[in-house]
């Protein structure tokens, strides 16, 4: 388990950047020279290790700093948040070659040993630092010696990239709070290798004595051979330095709107379904008016899409109106609109929010319409266009504004005309699909001008801007496999067109209650068992800390923390931490566990009441159950460090479920840690017995008979122990009890 890290802060004055690695460019399938923003963790290694063993600090003691650099080697990669860059002309310059040698050292040839050396800048924000936080566990000495050595960091790119960093040692919790108060998306490792060319190098262990050699073997890269006439210079390439390719995920950031009257009391200011596109373009026009001045360049081809290529489309702003959907009977009027900001958008976030949020919106010639977009608090209609009410994806998926289809179709009268254009339309679907950048199988194409909901509008009924009407067609795709949204089809897409959204049958969900139970499996595969309980948990609790964050909206103020709810810490006024854990008496915050005992493993996350069994705490955490739901609804991923990756699907739990039912004899899943250790010579049967009882009361459960199937000793005389619990009367579960319980000990299941 991680709950320490690493943060380390870059900056550049000049605010530009010239690295640059070989790889493989977007499109093209030869090898190239290609961007590199933000710098990857192995290049600010290579330059923490160049400022720590440079210049003055060559003749310093180097144990020390060696066991450093070693440690930092072995920790999994850090998640990066970087300035959103834009990529600057290349410039080539013509210099000398290092060879005055093949000229007769004449200055006057060297025009005869000039080469091309290209250079391609990235510029972004130098106030905005890049930042990396590593996660680690155990002693924070090698931190604290790492954080000290990054201050000698002097530069990072090429030469000409002057830098300085700032690192600080802090808990896992606060440095993630750091690093989001940054702005922009975090991009976040997904652990296993990929191929050097798709991948974000990284150290590994062995890196730094690679570097080492390679710093070694440049020194001596010539060497002499022979004497007199026949002496030869022999020049030997260093061997690369040692780094493994890391495939780094960064999701989209999606910024949900109300559409509110400037005036009166009302929630919502609706907007007719059929005028989607012109609403669009309304947003989008607010948008570049508000940026064109700071931005001008980027504003035209990422935002309002002149002049944008290929190249451009992961890039591009995507601005979607969403019809309200829920019961057949919903009015689907627009109230929201979502924009959709793609990781590689050079555009900040902060910059969209500001160029949006509680602006009003003027028509195309200028007027206003008295239409404020302000920021959502309820992001549920969200959730019905991701699907995340379970992992994020769905089978089925329909059309609530309708797609403009690529490719030219005859037209004509007559259900045989008709039957052949919708064929043609269907057909033009795949290719819709592929310029969506959407890959996945499919297995059954409907097209049709009529709506698929009750209260939906023909596809000819839609304003087009500048598409032909007969060109509009609602679609229903059926996929081999589900995918995620929000899911938005044809050459409209850009306009407000081909939004889609998943049919319930053919959505992979199980909804989460709010009565603070939530159930999820995950392919954890055999090799996982109970040793790997509390690394899975504890993974599984940053994973819900990260989502009650993106999923708090008004919950929380700005610079607020998480409540002790979610994380288990509370704010302390002590210099050393920001925080340390609840010590109240009571159990306030969540507990997770891990049931390996099962032919598909599950996870359980669980309200503090629901173990507890206090109406105490129930009262003080009622506020938080909701936003546990939404939180939990939308997790379909969890990164476990070294134990992998997995996905995740909510279920629900059976009727005969043997932690959450009712019994009388309950048996050890998890072994059971005491909270208190054996007093001198005291027997470690009868301790646990003792201390279970005590435990038992404490967390409002009657007096149960103890046996003690098996106890283990720790090599620092710890215990912990399988136990069979026998209650006078049968008792609800789950049984959660003991240290550590908070993360999974301690779990009991009916015998």
């Amino acid at each position: 388990m991680s709950d320490r890290a690493l943060l380390i802060e870059v900056r550049w004055p000049d605010g530009r950047f010239h690295g640059v690695r070989e790889g493989r460019e977007r499109g093209r399938g030869a090898e190239a020279v290609v961007r590199e923003w933000p710098p990857s963790p192995f290049r600010l290694f290579q330059a923490l290790v160049a400022g720590a063993y440079g210049g003055r600090w060559a003749f310093e003691a180097r144990a020390e700093k060696d066991a450093a650099f070693a440690w930092l080697e072995r920790l999994d990669p850090p998640v990066i948040l970087a300035p959103a860059g834009k990529t600057l002309r290349p410039v080539t310059y013509y210099v000398p070659n290092n060879d005055a040698d093949a000229v007769g050292g004449d200055p006057g040839r060297v025009n005869e040993i000039r080469s091309a050396r290209t250079l391609r800048a990235s510029m972004f924000e130098s106030e905005r630092p890049a930042a990396y936080l590593w996660t680690f566990d155990g002693d924070d000495a090698p931190a604290r010696r790492m954080a000290q050595l990054a201050g000698r960091l002097h530069t990072l790119g090429h030469g000409i990239d002057a830098a300085f960093a700032r690192a600080e040692v802090l808990d896992v919790h606060e440095g993630e709070q750091r690093l989001l108060a940054l702005g922009g998306t975090p991009r976040r490792p997904a652990i296993r290798p990929v191929s050097g060319e798709r991948g974000t190098p990284c150290p590994a262990s062995g890196s730094f004595d690679s570097l080492r050699r390679r710093h070694e073997a440049f020194i001596g890269r010539f060497t002499r051979a022979g004497a007199g006439r026949k002496a030869v210079i022999a020049f030997r390439q260093p061997s690369k330095a040692h780094a493994r390719a890391i495939c780094y995920d960064q999701p989209s950031a999606r910024l949900l709107y109300e559409l509110t009257p400037l005036r009166g009391r009302a929630q919502f200011r609706p907007w007719p379904l059929i005028n989607a596109t012109l609403l669009t373009v309304m947003v989008r026009d607010q948008a570049a008016r508000a940026l064109r001045s700071e931005w001008p360049r980027e504003v035209e081809r990422y935002v309002i899409g002149r002049g944008a290529g290929p190249g451009d489309v992961t890039a591009r702003l995507r601005i979607l109106p969403l019809p309200s959907i829920g019961t057949r009977h919903t009015s689907q009027d627009i109230r929201r609109m979502l924009v959709d900001v793609p990781p590689d958008h050079p555009v900040p976030i902060a910059d969209l929010k500001w160029a949006l949020s509680g602006r009003e919106l003027a028509d195309g010639q200028g007027e206003p319409t008295g239409i404020v977009l302000s920021p959502a608090s309820d992001t549920s209609m969200l959730g019905r266009y991701r699907a995340n009410v379970a992992h994020g994806e769905g089978r089925v998926w329909r059309t609530v504004t309708p797609a403009a289809l690529p490719g030219r179709r005859g037209r004509g009268r007559g259900g045989d005309a008709r039957a052949a254009a919708e064929a043609q339309a269907a057909g033009s679907v795949v290719q819709a699909l592929r310029h969506a950048g959407i890959t996945t199988p499919v297995s059954a194409v409907r097209v049709q001008k009529e709506p698929f909901d009750l209260k939906g509008e023909c596809a000819d009924r839609f304003m087009p801007d500048r598409f032909n009407v007969h060109d509009l067609h609602h679609v229903e795709i059926t996929f081999g496999r589900p995918v995620g949204g929000p899911l938005v089809l044809g050459d409209g897409r850009w306009l407000g067109l081909g939004v889609m959204r998943p049919v319930s049958g053919g959505v992979v969900r199980a909804r989460a209650g709010t009565d603070g139970l939530h159930v999820l499996s995950f392919n954890a595969g055999p090799a996982l068992g109970a040793r790997d309980a509390e690394a899975i948990t504890r993974a599984l609790r940053r994973a819900v800390m990260a989502r009650a964050q993106l999923v708090a909206g008004t919950r929380l103020k700005r610079g607020e923390n998480l409540p002790v709810f979610f994380t288990g810490h509370v704010e302390t006024t002590a210099p050393a931490r920001r925080t340390q854990p609840a010590k109240s008496g009571l159990h306030e915050h969540l507990f997770f566990a891990f049931d390996p005992n099962r032919e598909t493993p599950r996870l359980l996350v669980i309200a503090p009441h629901r173990v507890d069994r206090n109406r105490e705490v129930l009262d003080r955490t009622r506020r938080q159950l909701s936003w546990l739901a939404e939180a939990v609804e939308g997790l379909d991923d969890l990164r476990a460090g070294a134990l992998g990756r997995f996905s995740l699907a909510l279920v629900s739990p059976e009727g005969a479920d043997p932690i959450f039912g009712r019994s009388k004899a309950w048996v050890s899943l998890t072994a059971y840690r005491p909270t208190r250790h054996p007093r001198g010579q005291q027997d470690a049967a009868e301790a646990l017995i003792v201390d279970l009882i005590h435990e038992a009361s404490r967390r409002n459960l009657p007096r149960p008979e103890v046996d003690v199937l098996a106890v283990k000793t720790g090599p620092r005389g710890g215990i912990q122990a399988d136990l069979q619990l026998r209650f006078a009367v049968a008792v609800n579960g789950p049984l959660l009890l003991g240290q550590d319980s908070h993360f999974g000990a301690g779990l009991f299941g009916r015998n």
